[in-house]
């Protein structure tokens, strides 16, 4: 019989596995499938297209579902739950893309513009979901049509999109705030306008130290919000303001949102959850928060497993809730 560390050791090289295989095909190929390929399938139908999607998206991955029993459960149990044929019609209905405009301007190191997906391009559309046993299913997704969405970039290079993927990672946070709520961060104010939006929320004082990003918004983009006077915006390093003002400060809500992805975002992560202590009246909320614990959680892996007798006791040491608790101390 397998020994559990044996075990818990296999799901961390399956959830390597899919990961390198999404995050590889997304960074080197996402639009090796095209409308064509679809079209020689006969495959029309949303359910057919779909599966007919995964299996070639799985192909070009090298994933050999069709011969290995073991590749095959790898299909079933990640694979397909992590691909996704999304309608674009609620993306496009969102208040934010249906009443803010987004021009093409340059200012300083920052400029705004429009980017688009083609058909069947695939991106990521929504954070990990991490199942009973640790197992972590990433989610990328496609449209079988065009869709453009606003970006801003910083010397070239994306920094922030309002993209399906920053609707759905926001949807949760914006849904639990209220009173008087932070963000630290401001990108193309996705977050305030959306928060600014709800009757719950009565201010919401952004934390941005880029001067230039700031113009941009504040000339562009914050004079089309209804609600414009619920905004506040300081200019300011977040870390320095949330350790230094916060302790004095009536947040109700905090929400941080300062990284890339999890690769950039887990230590500044970690440095505000320390800093959280200092703010007991405040609740943090932090984007993209599972794919960030998943980082943390593999990190401290080898040493959680080592000091635990059983499966149980190990997964709970590995638990979502149980790694909060620890980034609070580390």
């Amino acid at each position: 019989m397998m020994d559990f560390r044996e075990e818990l050791d296999r799901i961390r090289m399956e959830n390597n596995r899919i990961a390198w295989l999404l995050s590889g095909y997304i960074n080197v190929c996402p639009r090796a499938i095209t409308a064509e390929m679809i079209a020689e399938s006969g495959c029309m139908d949303a359910p057919g297209q779909e599966l007919f999607y995964k299996m070639l998206m799985a192909q070009i991955c090298g994933l050999d579902y069709g011969t290995s029993d073991e590749e095959k459960s790898f299909y079933m149990r990640y694979w397909d739950k992590a691909i996704h044929r999304l309608d674009p019609d609620p993306y496009r209905q969102d208040p934010y893309y249906s009443n803010i405009h987004i021009p093409c301007i340059r200012k300083g190191k920052w400029e705004l513009a429009m980017e688009q997906y083609t058909p069947f391009e695939a991106f990521i559309c929504r954070d990990i979901t991490l199942t009973g046993n640790l197992e972590e299913i990433p989610h990328a997704g496609y449209f079988d049509i065009g869709f453009n969405f606003p970006a801003v970039r910083q010397n070239g290079r994306e920094w922030m999109a309002v993209k399906p993927n920053e609707i759905e990672t926001m949807r949760q946070p914006l849904d639990n705030i209220s009173g008087n709520v932070a963000t630290l961060g401001l990108g193309l104010g996705y977050f305030t306008y959306m928060a600014s939006q709800k009757d719950s929320v009565e201010r919401i004082t952004v934390i941005e130290r880029d001067r230039d990003a700031i113009g941009l918004f504040k000339e562009f983009i914050l004079p089309q919000f209804p609600h414009k006077d619920k905004v506040r915006i300081v200019e300011a390093d977040a870390f320095s303001y949330a350790m230094d003002k916060m302790p004095e400060m009536d947040f109700d809500y905090v929400f941080a949102d300062l990284w890339h992805d999890a690769g950039d975002g887990l230590e500044m992560y970690l440095k505000l959850k320390r800093i959280e202590n200092l703010v007991p009246q405040s609740c943090f909320l932090y984007w993209i928060e599972e794919s960030l614990l998943s980082r943390l959680r593999w990190q401290m892996f080898d040493t959680s497993i080592a000091s635990c007798h059983t499966k149980e006791e190990a997964m709970a040491l590995l638990s979502d809730t149980a790694l909060r608790a620890m980034a609070a101390i580390l």
